[in-house]
């Protein structure tokens, strides 16, 4: 049986980045505020607010998109706390629920400035996400988009984010989640990695060890294995 997948904040897995370390650097240690695109604006020039009331307003921006971890609300890698933000000193809004890999202790952070690119000011641009780095040649903004400012989520291992065309993919889902199995596109990617493994699943079998993503700006999925 398999074992449970950990949980950011149970996971055993050191939170610093270790010297060494083969994970994604970033190359640039400057301020990016421009960084990731899809913080709201706010204000009467914004098309995207306006005939909003002023509470409607406050939690859009406190619940910012993500678009190569559209699902981290649902997945539990942001939760709802009124925890002070260690970057901006404010409520959080959304907690993010998941590891911070800095020289730091357990930083609490918020989806505002996570989504804002504010965490590169506040850990001098040395920090990431995730436990990844890029499979192949990657669209050098992009790649900081996905490691500083996407939400990172629950695996057994790092990993390899995959790469097509020179953009990062979309994290769909891992093999654990009754949604990633509704989607046939992601069932059929998980069946065709193990099948390239030489161990193909039976026709009604799932497996929780595969983590899909999506082509950014198509319909290619590609799966690739996290076993425990």
């Amino acid at each position: 049986m398999a074992g449970a997948r950990p949980t950011a904040r149970s996971s055993t897995r050191s939170r610093p980045i270790a010297p060494g370390a083969a994970c994604w650097r970033p190359s640039r240690q400057v301020s990016r505020p421009d960084l990731c695109r899809h913080e709201l604006t706010i204000g009467p020039a914004s098309s995207v607010m306006r005939g909003l009331s002023f509470l409607e307003v406050r939690v859009a921006a406190d619940k910012p998109t993500f678009r190569f971890h559209p699902g981290a609300y649902e997945r539990g890698s942001l939760v709802k706390s009124d925890e002070p933000c260690d970057a901006c000193g404010e409520p959080s809004g959304w907690l993010y629920a998941s590891i911070v890999y800095v020289e730091d202790d357990e930083p609490q952070v918020c989806a505002r400035c996570i989504a804002g690119g504010k965490l590169t000011d506040h850990f001098d641009g040395d920090y990431s996400l995730h436990d990844a780095d890029f499979d192949d040649e990657v669209d050098e903004d992009m790649a900081e988009e996905v490691m500083q400012c996407t939400p990172g989520f629950a695996t057994y291992n790092a990993f390899e984010w995959p790469v097509m065309d020179g953009k990062p993919m979309v994290y769909v889902g891992h093999g654990d989640e009754d949604a990633t199995w509704a989607n046939a596109a992601a069932a059929d990617a998980i069946r065709k990695v193990w099948a390239d493994r030489g161990q193909p699943l039976k026709p009604d079998e799932k497996t929780p060890y595969g983590l899909v993503f999506k082509e950014l700006d198509g319909d290619r999925h590609v799966a690739i294995i996290d076993l425990d």
